[in-house]
């Protein structure tokens, strides 16, 4: 984080796990019952985005911070649960921000690109919560648009052409080694900045 230019950080959700009074994460999918499911406040997020901002500000105050909120949504909660978890996420960090100090902070708006511009369910995948590869591919350009210069997106062209050719599966793997070698050299080459690894 100290060498950082820019920090992107995304929320999913305001509701939390409690077990034993303590907000955990339920990453190991473990069933409800043996936790407390809680929707936070207003001012309990606002608060966390100010620490996070904070924090931030006092290991690298010149690193640029992105927010975003996940366009998934939280089913599992139902409907109603999910779209008030969203609401109260995206009005204490819209606050947070015009509050905050660090005036590098900025919000791109992911959420709502999946929302309102793909309303499709051709954009949406068969468990009707995550995007396809068509809408992920929609909210990267949107992305890539808003925070690249020209150079970045040709790089970032370059590396991805790169790791297609690196992840096809070739009749001759011995030719197909040798010029994935002479790419990522020429790569090193005029990017030296870059880990092919």
């Amino acid at each position: 984080l100290s060498q950082a230019d820019v920090i992107i950080l995304t929320y999913g959700t305001s509701l939390v796990y409690k077990h034993q009074n303590k907000v955990i994460a339920n990453c190991h999918k473990q069933p409800n019952n043996l936790f407390e499911h809680e929707q936070l406040s207003f001012s309990e997020i606002k608060a966390s985005i100010h620490h996070t901002l904070d924090l931030i500000s006092s290991l690298n105050a010149e690193a640029k911070v992105i927010f975003t909120v996940s366009p998934i949504r939280h089913l599992r909660s139902g409907v109603t649960e999910s779209s008030r978890s969203k609401a109260v996420l995206l009005a204490a960090l819209h606050e947070a921000l015009g509050e905050h100090k660090n005036k590098q902070s900025t919000y791109f708006p992911s959420y709502e690109i999946f929302m309102d511009e793909l309303r499709d369910y051709r954009f949406v995948k068969e468990d009707l919560t995550h995007p396809t590869i068509q809408a992920e591919q929609y909210i990267w350009e949107r992305f890539s648009s808003t925070f690249f210069n020209k150079k970045t997106t040709e790089i970032i062209d370059q590396v991805m052409k790169y790791n297609d050719f690196k992840n096809h599966r070739p009749k001759n793997t011995s030719l197909h080694l040798q010029q994935l070698i002479e790419k990522k050299n020429k790569l090193n080459q005029v990017y030296p900045f870059i880990n092919l690894t």
